[in-house]
């Protein structure tokens, strides 16, 4: 069996992203559609995103400076008897300023799957995977709940060419035809981060080009959202909790 799970294609891009000052973040979700014209109600989305901040700048500088007071006040104890009270003295003149600000230090993002499993998707995935096990590969059903929560009713297509594809053929053919929403994305991510080859090798792009062709737009729409994070080490975060969420 062919698969389609979503590569881990940002793990480890925040070790290599210089560091910058974030902005406030708060919780929030997807937006949707909330236009007043008539018209059908929108699809419920697949996703539902959570950002907070578990440090602000100003938190993280008033406990480095708490340190500092701290490995101040150590280095009297191996002090001269003659300037250790100077250097008491020194340590004590030292003030940790109090800020206001709510620029973060520390941003953390979650994705979790908040849609319904399409029940198409999910009985065409259920039909092919007990195809395929009736020939003897290894299948894990309960993979088609994930897949119909995050994938387009177009795949059914493609599930029904696995399902029809013979034992000994290759039904990695039934895969829809990759996108260029890989290149797209990564080309967004160069042009806010300069990182291209770190994070979106080629390989990488061609996995998410191939990925994209089986999500929803609105899945792939969370993921284009992470670009708007306002400095690369929380674009890189949010990226891997999307990953993370989509990935079976």
């Amino acid at each position: 069996m062919s698969s389609h799970r979503a590569p881990w294609l940002f793990a480890g891009l925040l070790v290599s992203l210089p560091a910058a000052a974030a902005g406030c973040l708060v919780d929030l979700a997807l937006p949707v559609d909330d236009s007043s014209s008539p018209g059908p109600a929108p699809a419920p989305q697949a996703l539902a995103r959570r950002a907070e901040c578990v440090q602000t700048v100003c938190e993280a500088e008033f406990e480095r400076c708490g340190r500092s007071s701290d490995d101040c006040f150590d280095s009297c104890r191996n002090a001269p008897y003659d300037v250790a009270y100077a250097c008491v003295e020194a340590c004590s003149g030292r003030r940790c300023a109090t800020c206001t600000g709510d620029a973060c230090a520390d941003p953390r993002y979650e994705f979790q799957l908040v849609g319904a499993a399409d029940p198409e998707i999910l009985e065409a995935c259920a039909r092919s995977l007990r195809k395929w096990e009736g020939c003897g590969a290894t299948v894990d059903l309960e993979l088609c709940d994930h897949y119909a929560r995050i994938e387009r009713p177009e795949v059914k297509a493609s599930y029904a060419c696995v399902e029809a594809t013979d034992c000994t053929g290759d039904p990695g053919l039934c895969d829809p035809a990759p996108t260029r929403w890989g290149l797209d994305l990564c080309l967004g991510l160069n042009a806010r981060c300069d990182i291209f080859g770190m994070g979106c090798t080629q390989d990488g792009v061609d996995a998410l080009n191939a990925q994209a062709a089986w999500l929803r737009d609105d899945v792939r729409d969370a993921a284009e959202q992470c670009l708007e994070e306002p400095d690369c080490p929380s674009i890189a975060r949010c990226l891997e909790a999307w990953t993370a969420a989509i990935e079976a």
